[in-house]
């Protein structure tokens, strides 16, 4: 019996975990809107991420174009991800509904901080 009780436990306890992923994912699904300011002119990029077939999926798009990201991730803390284009990577952490971090690009580190659009 106490075989039996310690399974329904443990079956319980890996369901009620999954849904708790499940809800962090769904946490950062949608659209991400960051605004910056550059030599003078307004910025504005967008990082959609979504549901794959594989996992978490993400583009970027600025001002000239619209890329696919690579290793998409999300420990439910951190995003990571890799530009195919030029090899930047970015890490940011999911914070009171906001993902702050940075790009790491070949000219140095640059900030980034999203807001969801609703």
């Amino acid at each position: 019996m106490k075989t039996f009780t310690k399974s329904i436990s443990l079956a319980a306890l890996l369901f009620l975990g999954g849904q708790a992923f499940a809800a962090d994912h769904a946490a950062i699904l949608g659209t991400w809107v960051s605004e910056m300011s550059a030599q003078g002119q307004s910025i504005s990029i967008q990082l959609v991420i979504r549901n794959g077939s594989n996992g978490l999926e993400g583009t970027m798009k600025g001002p000239r174009a619209e890329n696919s990201l690579e290793e998409f991730k999300f420990d439910g803390k951190e995003v990571s991800f890799k530009s195919p284009r030029n090899g930047s990577t970015a890490t940011l952490a999911f914070v009171d509904n906001e993902l702050r971090g940075e790009l790491s690009t070949q000219q140095g580190p640059f900030p980034l901080e999203f807001k969801k659009l609703e």
